[in-house]
C-alpha cells in the first residue's frame, strides 16, 4: 500500500517525537548509574550546579544520531543506497566484449532514435522524461517548504548508447528509469511582465505542462495552476547514461528502426532489456555514473 507524502511526513514527524522521547527517558535512566551522564544531566535540568543545558544537548544528539543512522541502514538495505550497491557490484562492461545472456554494466553517450519524446515543460527532444507538479502541502504548516507532489508522469522510448565505435540499444520497457532532475521551476522561476503578471508565454507553458501530466489547468485570475512547481529531467542526446541489464547481440538489418545504423555500416549492437529474471535499470545520475 502506498502512501501519500502528506501522511509520510505526519509518521516521520510521529517517529522524530518517539525517538527524542525515548532518548530523554534513556539519558534519565543512564543518569541514575553513571556518574558523568548524572553530573550533565543535572546541570542539564538545572540543578545546583547550574542552569546549563548539557545534558539537552546530549539526549538531542543522541537522538539526531538515531534519526541519521535509521535513515541510513533503511536505504542501506530496502532504498537507494542498495540500489547503488547492486549497480556497482557488476564491473563496468567495454560493449566489444560482452557476450549473449550476460548480465552487463555499461556508460555511455546517449544517441535519440528516430522516434523521439519532447519534455512537456522544457520542449527539450529526448528519449525519456520525468515531470513532477507540486504544490504546497499547507501555507500555514511548518515548515512551509514541504510540497505535496499531486502529480508524476515518466515517458520513456527505447535509445542508443554509443561506446566509441559500439552501440547498445536499450528497450526502456519495464525498465527502472532514475532520472537527474535538471530544471526546478517555482516562484521565483515565474516570468512576470512589467505589473507583476505571469507573461503570456508563462501560462501558456505551464497549462501545457498540467495538461501533459493530467491535471486540469484551471486558472486562478489568468493565472494557470497558482503556487505550483514543476521539477522535470530527461535523457537527451550527448549526456552520460549508465544502464545494467541482461543483454544479446542483434543484427541491425533485421529491425526496421535499427535501419538507419545499418545504411552507416553497423552490422550488429548489443540489445539490453528487462527480462523475468533481471530488470534493466537506467540512470544518468551522478550516483550511477563512474
Amino acid at each position: 500500500m502506498k502512501i501519500n507524502e502528506t501522511a509520510a511526513r505526519l509518521i516521520f514527524l510521529f517517529y522524530v517525537m518517539v525517538v527524542f522521547i525515548l532518548s530523554d527517558s534513556l539519558f534519565h535512566e543512564l543518569a541514575e548509574h553513571v556518574e558523568w551522564i548524572a553530573h550533565a544531566w543535572t546541570i542539564g535540568k538545572g540543578g545546583s550546579r547550574g542552569n546549563g543545558a548539557a545534558g539537552g544537548i546530549i539526549s538531542v544528539v543522541f537522538g539526531l544520531a538515531v534519526l541519521v543512522l535509521t535513515g541510513y541502514i533503511y536505504s542501506y538495505f530496502w532504498g537507494k543506497l542498495k540500489l547503488i550497491r547492486s549497480f556497482k557490484a557488476i564491473a563496468q562492461s567495454s560493449i566489444s566484449k560482452c557476450s549473449d545472456g550476460e548480465i552487463v554494466r555499461i556508460q555511455g553517450t546517449l544517441e535519440l532514435m528516430p522516434t523521439k519524446l519532447t519534455a512537456p515543460f522544457s520542449q527539450r527532444q529526448c528519449s525519456a522524461y520525468s515531470i513532477s507538479a507540486l504544490k504546497p502541502a499547507k501555507t500555514n504548516e511548518w515548515p512551509r517548504t514541504y510540497w505535496d507532489t499531486i502529480a508524476f508522469k515518466l515517458l520513456a522510448n527505447d535509445f542508443l548508447i554509443r561506446c566509441k565505435k559500439h552501440f547498445v540499444l536499450v528497450r526502456s520497457n519495464n525498465a527502472k528509469i532514475i532520472i537527474q532532475t535538471d530544471i526546478v521551476h517555482d516562484e521565483s522561476s515565474y516570468s512576470k511582465d512589467l505589473g507583476g503578471f505571469l507573461t503570456y508565454e508563462e501560462n501558456a507553458k505551464r497549462k501545457r505542462t498540467l495538461e501533459a501530466v493530467g491535471v486540469s489547468p484551471i486558472p486562478y485570475i489568468g493565472a494557470y495552476g497558482k503556487d505550483v512547481k514543476f521539477e522535470e529531467g530527461v535523457l537527451m542526446r550527448g549526456e552520460r547514461v549508465a544502464v545494467l541489464g541482461r543483454g544479446q547481440w542483434i543484427s541491425t538489418a533485421a529491425y526496421q528502426e535499427l535501419r538507419f545504423l545499418s545504411e552507416r555500416g553497423i552490422d550488429k549492437v548489443f540489445e539490453i532489456a528487462t527480462d523475468a529474471e533481471q530488470q534493466l535499470v537506467i540512470s544518468d545520475s551522478a550516483d550511477f555514473l563512474e
